[in-house]
C-alpha cells in the first residue's frame, strides 16, 4: 500500500479537492508543497518527510481502524417487529 495514495483516496472519496489536502498537510505539517511533489511521492521519486509521512499515515490509520473497528463491534441489525420504543423517562 501506498500511503500517498491511500491518503489522496480518502480526500477524494469524500468529494474533496486535491488543494484541501495540500492545504491539511501544510497546517498539520508546516510542509508547503505543489501538486507535482506529491506525485513524486506517489511514485517513490522523492522520499516523504517524516512529518508529512507520519500526518498521512494517522488519518489513513485512523480511517482503517475505523472502519475495521465498526465491523467488528457493530450490533447484528434482525428484523424487528412489534419492538416497544420506551423513553429513557419510562425507566
Amino acid at each position: 500500500m501506498n500511503i500517498v495514495t491511500k491518503w489522496l483516496e480518502l480526500y477524494s472519496e469524500k468529494g474533496q479537492q486535491l488543494k484541501l489536502a495540500l492545504d491539511d498537510l501544510a497546517k498539520a505539517t508546516d510542509i508547503q508543497i505543489k501538486h507535482s511533489r506529491l506525485r513524486e511521492w506517489e511514485r517513490g521519486e522523492r522520499g516523504v518527510p517524516p512529518a508529512a509521512y507520519n500526518h498521512m499515515l494517522r488519518i489513513v490509520l485512523a480511517d482503517s481502524l475505523n472502519s475495521a473497528l465498526y465491523e467488528q463491534l457493530k450490533m447484528p441489525e434482525k428484523e424487528q417487529h412489534n419492538v416497544e420504543q420506551r423513553k429513557i423517562s419510562d425507566y
